[in-house]
């Protein structure tokens, strides 16, 4: 029973974590859409979010509206190749935010930690218990030994 109280804190533990690591991926991207015309570095760095995650701000592409009210990055585009220059006219857009993806890609790997911890935590209990049988084995023999009805 303890043993599932554990494990139960545990995932509530982790449950606020996500909370946590949600709010947190937010201010860092909103303070990347803020210094995205200002540092080359940042900029480089939301271009290749958006790019691979295919996602366009930071809960959708409306976002760029409160940082950047001219016009869109091109890594907002769809239908951009590497070295070409669209209009926005011309531009289909990512329709979803990258919060969602990664905080989709924060859960899996964390999945898989959860997971090795887990199998760390049956692992330990199945040597507790196996501990526990060979000090009970050996006092009994060790008793047997002593009261005379086995012989080393």
């Amino acid at each position: 029973m303890a043993i599932l109280d554990g494990l139960s804190k545990c995932i509530t533990a982790v449950s606020y974590a996500l909370i946590l690591v949600r709010e947190q991926i937010s201010e860092v991207l909103h303070e990347d859409l803020r210094m995205y015309n200002k540092v080359a570095e940042v900029r480089q760095i939301v271009d290749l979010i958006q790019s691979n995650f295919e996602c366009c701000g930071v809960e959708n592409r409306s976002d760029w509206k409160f940082y950047n009210d001219s016009s869109y990055p091109q890594s907002c585009c769809k239908n951009r190749q590497l070295e070409e220059s669209f209009s926005d006219k011309e531009c289909i857009y990512h329709q979803y935010g990258c919060l969602n993806f990664l905080e989709r890609e924060v859960k899996r790997y964390l999945g898989y930690v959860i997971g090795s911890a887990c199998t760390f935590f049956l692992l330990q209990l199945i040597g507790l218990h196996s501990m526990c049988v060979v000090i009970c084995r050996s006092q009994s023999i060790h008793r047997w030994h002593n009261e005379g009805y086995i012989s080393i």
